[in-house]
């Protein structure tokens, strides 16, 4: 997992951004939420687009998502829906703004750092470009509102850890990327046949032979000692 800091630069130079999102099509608006109302107005698309996106996984739910910030409310809510230009949801970047002991205000992904595997934000395939560009305006039109961002745990073939630092440089941003954790991933087969056939034949005959005598068993309703 590799979480990124993002240090404001003050000559940050916002045409750099903006000429980014020239030529790129669809062109993508931003919706701001700063309060819960937005759990329940994305309610229905939330999870829809979650399936269409390359961070599909339980931690970027609508039901997780949710139930943590009902759980921690962790700082001010700031989570930014991006939509097309037909009013189809393709991106929400589900962060908030933590006021540390000290004063600094850091943004953050709902869900960071524990209780949470993996953060991210949630964008379709084909709109990665034109979201990252858009959120990294953002980030320079709201400045006054924080003095870092802190995104964790995210995942390492996430777009989000390989375009978005280089369109938040190219907007004046200081970026640094940086190894978390390492999380140890077992991929699975698609079914249980295929994983069959990965083991030799003794062991396919094997776990055969026993799920034979366990159905046998069952129908019976005594199990053998």
């Amino acid at each position: 997992m590799f979480p990124f800091l993002i240090q404001r630069i003050m000559s940050a130079i916002v045409a750099l951004c903006i000429s980014m999102t020239r030529g790129l099509t669809p062109i993508v608006k931003l919706i701001a939420y700063d309060d819960e109302r937005v759990f329940t107005e994305l309610q229905a698309e939330w999870n829809v687009l979650l399936r269409r996106s390359t961070c599909d996984n339980i931690f970027s739910t609508w039901e997780w998502q949710s139930s943590w910030w009902t759980a921690y409310e962790a700082g001010a809510l700031w989570v930014i829906a991006c939509r097309d230009d037909q009013d189809r949801l393709v991106a929400v970047a589900p962060w908030f703004i933590e006021t540390q002991p000290g004063g600094e205000r850091v943004v953050r992904s709902i869900g960071c750092v524990d209780v949470t595997d993996y953060v991210d934000v949630i964008v379709e395939p084909g709109y990665t470009r034109q979201v990252y560009s858009a959120l990294a305006q953002q980030l320079l039109d709201e400045s006054e509102r924080y003095d870092r961002v802190n995104l964790c745990n995210i995942p390492e073939e996430s777009p989000t850890r390989t375009e978005f630092p280089s369109v938040l440089k190219s907007c004046g941003f200081d970026v640094e990327v940086v190894e978390q954790e390492v999380c140890p991933v077992i991929i699975l087969p698609r079914d249980f046949e295929d994983y069959l056939a990965r083991l030799d034949k003794k062991q396919r005959h094997e776990i055969r032979r026993k799920m034979r005598r366990a159905e046998s068993e069952a129908r019976s309703g005594r199990p053998r000692g």
